[in-house]
């Protein structure tokens, strides 16, 4: 089995047969023995779910080589992390984007949606965090 394809196999992180973009990422920036070259050339000539190789990822390239790649993937992997931990943050304090600080369905709905989670994940999420309001997964 080649590089890529052991690569695209492995990132099915969920198990549903699809792999997303941020799953084949994920198990890029994840995998042993790759180097950073490696790393850019496979994502570079890869496709996912989302059917997209980004423009940008295009334009480190065409910038700095396939290594430039892999220091974009790590940039985008480091962002979606400190979302993530900033959400579970503002959920757990009970912080929201009301004038008083309180979190409301809105706000809540929309840190789950920018979570790397399933819909699955998020319901569990959203009945554990707010079991009296209607959950809309």
């Amino acid at each position: 089995m080649s590089l890529r394809m052991r690569s695209h196999t492995q990132a099915d992180a969920d198990g549903n047969g699809k792999v997303s973009d941020t799953e084949f990422k994920n198990a890029l920036l994840q995998s042993p023995g790759l180097s950073d070259d490696d790393i850019g050339k496979i994502y570079l000539s890869s496709k996912t779910t989302d059917d997209s190789t980004d423009e940008k990822a295009q334009t480190f390239n065409a910038t700095y080589g396939p290594a430039g790649v892999t220091d974009y993937l790590y940039l985008q992997y480091l962002e979606r992390a400190y979302h993530t931990a900033e959400a579970n943050r503002k959920i757990a304090a009970g912080e929201g984007g009301n004038p008083d600080g309180s979190f409301n369905k809105s706000d809540l709905v929309n840190a789950l949606n920018y979570m790397d989670l399933t819909n699955e994940e998020r319901r569990a999420y959203f009945s554990i965090v707010a079991p009296t309001w209607k959950n809309p997964y």
